[in-house]
């Protein structure tokens, strides 16, 4: 029998004004990927809707007083980090557990982040272009982020330019947070 749940972590969400929703973006480790699959019924199709239901697993990393609950101690504050989700008996890394390098691999990979280098930052995209499509993709993102940050490769960033990255993603956030324009 297939498993109707699966543990997540919350990690970002995408105002979509022109449908007016809200994306609700969760992660989980790469090896439960199947099991996700499986739970939500495969991949998904647009031509049809599956509703899920989503709760928390506890209250780590909400902030509350002592008085939220009446006879309950005051819970950490917002912004602690909740123990990681586990896989097999092999802990899970949060994006702030990543190194800027593995963030940096991470990031390439994604197409949404191709199309945020190549609109926000366009004179770095178009330097680092290579002759061909997909596949070089990650490897011109590479290079961009490279070229942006100042190092040789992207292990240096921790070393050298870990505040240039770290503002690099944040702007990154934000332009995934902006609405979509129509028109």
């Amino acid at each position: 029998m297939t498993a109707a749940a699966f543990k997540a972590e919350y990690s970002d969400f995408k105002l979509i004004r022109t449908r007016k929703t809200v994306q609700v973006i969760f992660e989980v480790p790469v090896e439960q990927s199947n099991d996700v699959l499986k739970a939500l019924g495969g991949m998904p199709n647009p031509g049809t809707s599956v509703w899920c239901a989503i709760a928390r697993l506890n209250n780590e990393g909400v902030a509350q007083t002592a008085d939220a609950r009446p006879g309950a101690p005051a819970t950490e504050h917002a912004g602690s980090s909740p123990a990681p989700l586990t896989t097999n008996d092999k802990p899970s890394t949060s994006w702030h557990q990543l190194s800027a390098a593995q963030q940096a691999g991470i990031l390439c990979g994604e197409p949404a982040f191709h199309q945020y280098l190549s609109e926000a930052l366009p004179n770095y995209w178009e330097k680092a272009r290579v002759t061909g499509e997909d596949p070089y993709l990650q490897h011109r993102a590479a290079q961009t982020i490279r070229d942006i940050c100042g190092v040789k490769s992207r292990r240096d960033i921790d070393a050298q330019a870990e505040t240039t990255w770290s503002e690099l993603v944040a702007d990154y956030r934000a332009w995934m947070r902006q609405p979509e324009v129509v028109g």
